[in-house]
Formats: C-alpha cells, structure tokens, sequence
C-alpha cells in the first residue's frame, strides 16, 4: 500500500494540473465544461428523485441523498470533465507565478459559463420530455420546495453552506 504523498508533494500536482488546464484549448475547455455541467445536474435530479420517493425518515434520506449527488461528481472525476468548483484550486498556480491571471479568468469564464450551459440542457431535456410530469408529481413537488429554500436563504448564510459543501468536492 503507497503512502499518501506529502502536503508539498499535493501542491506541486494540482499546480501542475492547474497549468495544463489554464492552457488547455478553449474547444475542450468548454466541452468539458458542459460535460461536467450535465453530469452534476443528473446528479441534482437523482437526488431530488431519491427524496421525494423516499419513506424512510429524514436521517437515511439525507445519507442516501447525499450518494445521489455523488454519482454526478464521480462521472465528473473519472471522464476530466471540468467543473468550476475544482478549477478553484487552479489560483495556486497564480500565486505561484506558474498560471496568469489572465489564464486563470479565462478559464474560470469558460469552465463556469460551460457548467451552466450543461446543466441547463438538462434542465431542457427534463422540460421537454415532460419527465417532471411521471408519478405522483413528488419529484416536482420536492425540487420547487428544495429551490424555494435555497433562494429564501440570506446571501450570507447560502455563501457559507455554499463553502462547506464545496469544500471536499475540489479535491
């Protein structure tokens, strides 16, 4: 069994990595992007199709929840799609003088812009096939009220659970 590397070691790669995707093409970029957009909101929608058919109480609903948004990182990690919370880390190369600051701004502004374009596909492919509409109607019912809670909540407090929840799904 290989020894995780040292904090040093961790850093020296994700600069390294940061550089490659700071001069990766734009075509890529963004199709990764889009790709990694898709992937989390296929994620978003199982988890919401887990929670609104689930009868076994808030506790193990949360957990399986939590594995449904998972799968959507995991096709994010094994296919290299881009997504913009991992390609935060990407300011190290910045302060490391290795990336430019305008490399990283036009990274960020392709990985964000195509993340959104993914994700709005699907939003569109869910629209139009009127998958929304199966059932009894409580994926629909749990997504508005999950929506409605995330923008009721004060800047400040969606920032910080913004920042926890995004903190393991850079690394």
């Amino acid at each position: 069994m290989t020894a995780a590397p040292p904090p040093e070691e961790i850093s020296v790669q994700l600069v390294r990595a940061g550089v490659g995707k700071a001069r990766s093409l734009l075509a890529s970029t963004l199709v990764l992007a889009v790709m990694a957009g898709a992937f989390v909101a296929l994620g978003a929608m199982l988890t919401s199709t887990i929670a609104a058919q689930s009868t076994l109480g808030a506790g193990p609903t949360r957990l399986i929840m939590g594995l449904g948004l998972t799968m959507g990182l995991f096709f994010v990690v094994v296919t290299g799609a881009e997504l913009f919370t991992g390609n935060n880390l990407m300011v190290m190369g910045v302060l490391s003088r290795t990336i430019l600051a305008r490399e990283l701004a036009r990274n960020w502004a392709l990985v964000y812009v195509g993340n959104l374009i993914g994700a709005l596909v699907v939003v569109l492919l869910v629209f139009y096939s009127r998958w929304w509409e199966q059932g009894d109607l409580s994926f629909s019912e749990f997504s508005v009220t999950s929506a409605n809670g995330k923008v009721d909540l004060p800047f400040g407090i969606a920032f910080l659970r913004g920042i926890v929840a995004n903190m393991l799904v850079c690394l």
